[in-house]
């Protein structure tokens, strides 16, 4: 029987539990060059990825943002802007696309499977919750952390994107936890900390490279690694 105060605690996807082996701008920055782009920098590439993010509607065609068909049309825009013809963008698309669906493309926080298998042990469901294509639950499979989760969810699963506070609610129904028995954990203040506060739930700013200076955040539990959240719930990493 799980006595605990917290009965469920959810996650964020990147930099919560995984982060990107390869800096973005850099991947998109080879797979242009591929193609035949030339004349790039990392710096311009990434301002390119940021202009394609905004000017890329947040709906196609009944699409919603994070989907994969929505990643397509992101992809080719971003690599037209990169220099490259339709066809070229379209197949350099395809292989931005290939990339980032990689397991090898990712790399898990070493501490991940062991917090995971002790909240369980203790009775606490676990899930991730994240702004992501329909591919997450098969991405955390592939990372080989996906059986240590009850649930998977995405926001184009949900057809809710963080911080949109109906995605939390609705997370908190299908599990079956009242918000104030629950946790989410994640990296970005604005959709993680201030969508799950909005739910009622509690929140935790995961800060892994001390970049965040405390007092920004007056009130918000800020923690550097996830073992920490084993002593917020009272827990050790030997309860597995």
């Amino acid at each position: 029987m799980n006595d605990n105060k917290f009965k469920a605690v959810f996650f964020d996807a990147e930099f919560t539990l995984f982060r990107e082996k390869t800096k973005r701008s850099q991947v998109y920055l080879d797979i242009a060059v591929e193609n035949g782009a030339t004349d790039l920098s990392t710096d311009f590439v990434a301002g390119e990825l940021e202009r394609a993010l905004s000017s890329t509607p947040n709906s196609i065609d009944g699409q919603l943002k994070f989907s994969q068909a929505w990643w397509t049309t992101y992809n080719q825009t971003a690599f037209a802007a990169l220099g490259l013809n339709k066809k070229s963008a379209r197949k350099a698309a395809k292989t931005a696309a290939a990339h980032f669906s990689k397991a090898v493309a990712y790399s898990v926080y070493p501490e991940v499977i062991e917090v995971l298998k002790a909240l369980s042990s203790a009775g606490i469901q676990t899930g991730i919750v994240a702004n992501w294509s329909e591919d997450l639950p098969a991405l955390a499979k592939r990372l080989k952390i996906g059986k240590y989760f009850d649930f998977i969810i995405s926001s184009t699963e949900l057809r809710a994107e963080k911080p949109n506070r109906a995605i939390f609610d609705r997370v908190l129904f299908r599990c079956g936890v009242a918000a104030e028995h629950s946790i989410h954990i994640g990296s970005d203040f604005d959709r993680d900390i201030n969508g799950a506060i909005s739910a009622g739930m509690h929140a935790i700013l995961i800060d892994r490279d001390k970049n965040l200076e405390s007092q920004l955040h007056e009130g918000v539990k800020v923690i550097n690694s996830l073992y920490d959240v084993l002593d917020i719930c009272e827990l050790t990493a030997h309860d597995i």
